[in-house]
């Protein structure tokens, strides 16, 4: 009867969830396995960081007044489907035996509970565009303070050998020296910062 009514409660509000997902959010929904969410990450050009996280014990943690109150202000379901999830949630555990009730979490394995995980993590979802919108609207490139700062050197180093004519070997020597290494230096240095580089976002929910 639990796992019919899961169906049940599924069949309502997934054509919902489907309108509200992020289109970047891969795992247990049509047409958006794995391999949508490979391919995805195939299609990024010039990457040059890649931030790979992992939410440890996710299904467990989540916070049923949180989950609640998202499922309330995004799909504004009838009093009757809001108080069959609520039993869900509070529906508890057997552990060698005896019943413990559920505080935090979603049944790993629930029907109703990959829908409802995605749905939790939409709003972090929609602050990860809001990032990404952010740091598009930044200016491509800004000039590198060392790199100006190592052309400084050098031509502070050149002034000194036309300004004063009178230097020992020894002197003009190590002024070239100097010269010399710190182009070297700029040679492995860029002279700007990209500041504007675009954020690729990809989601993807196992179990």
């Amino acid at each position: 009867m639990d796992k019919i009514l899961q169906i049940v409660i599924k069949t309502i509000i997934e054509p919902k969830c489907e309108n509200i997902f992020h289109h970047n959010s891969f795992g247990f929904r049509p047409k958006r396995s794995v391999h949508h969410a490979l391919l995805e990450v195939r299609s990024m050009m010039g990457i040059t960081w890649m931030i790979e996280g992992d939410i440890k014990g996710y299904f467990d943690n989540i916070d049923h007044q949180l989950m609640a109150q998202i499922i309330t202000e995004r799909l504004n379901p009838d009093r009757t489907i809001m108080g069959l999830i609520w039993h869900i949630f509070r529906a508890g555990y057997i552990v060698e035996g005896k019943l413990k009730h559920s505080i935090l979490g979603l049944p790993q394995g629930g029907i109703l509970s990959p829908i409802l995980s995605n749905l939790y993590l939409t709003p972090f979802d929609e602050f990860l565009d809001d990032l990404k919108q952010k740091y598009e609207n930044l200016p491509i490139s800004s000039r590198n303070s060392e790199y100006r700062k190592i052309e400084t050197i050098i031509s502070n180093h050149e002034d000194k050998l036309k300004r004063n004519k009178k230097r020992t070997e020894e002197e003009i020597r190590l002024i070239k020296e100097t010269i010399v290494k710190n182009k070297i230096m700029l040679r492995t240095i860029s002279s700007a910062i990209k500041t504007g580089t675009k954020i690729h976002y990809v989601r993807y929910a196992d179990d």
